[in-house]
């Protein structure tokens, strides 16, 4: 049985090398809150080393995947990523 995913891609930038993309993880609700989302991220670094940071587009309404970053010890970078003509 899947109980979680992680989608990510490896990126480049230029002042800080090798990072991840995080594109889209899922855990399944009666999973939540067992550090699965912990030990997806611990499994990409364990066998990526190179890997220095993680940038991810998290919308202000999605406070569960805050949290779950800032329980992971990341901290907002307050960059301004994504523009829209609307």
């Amino acid at each position: 049985e899947q109980i979680a995913m992680c989608l990510y891609s490896k990126i480049y930038w230029a002042n800080q090398g090798q990072g991840l993309y995080l594109s889209q993880v899922y855990v399944k609700l009666e999973y939540r809150k067992q550090g699965i989302f912990k030990m997806l991220i611990k499994y990409i670094f364990d066998n990526n080393p190179e890997i220095k940071f993680i940038t991810c587009l998290v919308g202000n309404e999605n406070k569960e995947m805050q949290k779950s970053m800032e329980k992971t010890g990341w901290k907002t970078a307050n960059l301004r990523s994504y523009y829209f003509k609307g």
